[in-house]
């Protein structure tokens, strides 16, 4: 089970040990999600389902899409974790992300687990969806499909105007389609005698609060934007370098 004293690399793990019992589950649910999706009236449409590994006892929640009638029979599906850390609930994706750990060092692909707290949750749900009557599980599933892509920013002056609304221990931003997140981010990493370098073992990105587009001043959209074409210019940059090596 995964646990708060637990390695970003160790939860990583202990996640992916699930997966062929969730692969499992996911197709004994499909045909029930597909029926259902068959008579609906309205798109887009989810269904969801909790499932708790025997092994592990870590909990999922199992969910179907479908934005609209045309994938009805061929519905997407994907997954995210429960994780109680003491008082406080956290919901897990974790996969694997390109990582460089050094401006000299080449990508590599990298353990990744993405942490989102409740508060992250309800505040996409108040600024975004404006609507206080989903359930949070729900909220998750609407982010989570709208949402496939992220990119993250380095906060700058500007970008942090009302910093404190948004939680001061954030050191970076994630750009994705309905607006900004406000993130930490912690690298762990192990001593490689061979090369007497760091090597990084895994990433993981705590995601702390959402803000919409329609909540950031002008001043920060601006600077948001710039921030972005900033980096994507260096990852453009650094991609072309590693080629370059091969």
């Amino acid at each position: 089970m995964v646990i708060a004293t637990m390695k970003l690399c160790e939860m990583y793990e202990d996640l992916a040990a699930d997966l062929p019992r969730i692969e499992y589950k996911h197709q004994q649910l499909r045909p029930k999600a597909v029926k259902k999706f068959r008579k609906a009236l309205r798109f887009p449409v989810w269904e969801l389902s909790e499932y708790t590994s025997p092994r592990s006892h870590n909990t999922y929640i199992l969910y179907f899409y479908a934005s609209g009638r045309q994938v009805a029979e061929n519905p997407e599906f994907d997954i995210f974790s429960v994780f109680n850390g003491g008082s406080k609930r956290y919901f897990l994706k974790w996969g694997c992300s390109p990582y460089k750990h050094t401006d000299s060092d080449s990508f590599i692909m990298t353990r990744r687990v993405d942490a989102y707290s409740i508060h992250f949750f309800t505040r996409y749900r108040e600024r975004k969806l404006r609507d206080t009557g989903l359930d949070i599980n729900e909220v998750i599933c609407r982010y989570f499909t709208r949402n496939k892509t992220s990119f993250p920013i380095e906060l700058n002056e500007d970008i942090k105007k009302n910093y404190k609304e948004y939680g001061e221990s954030a050191n970076h931003a994630m750009r994705v389609h309905d607006g900004l997140c406000f993130v930490r981010t912690a690298v762990e990493t192990h001593f490689d005698p061979d090369t007497q370098k760091e090597v990084a073992d895994a990433i993981g990105f705590l995601f702390e609060t959402f803000v919409d587009d329609d909540t950031l001043t002008d001043i920060q959209k601006e600077a948001t934007f710039n921030e972005g074409i900033r980096y994507s210019q260096k990852l453009f940059k650094d991609l072309i370098a590693d080629m370059g090596e091969k």
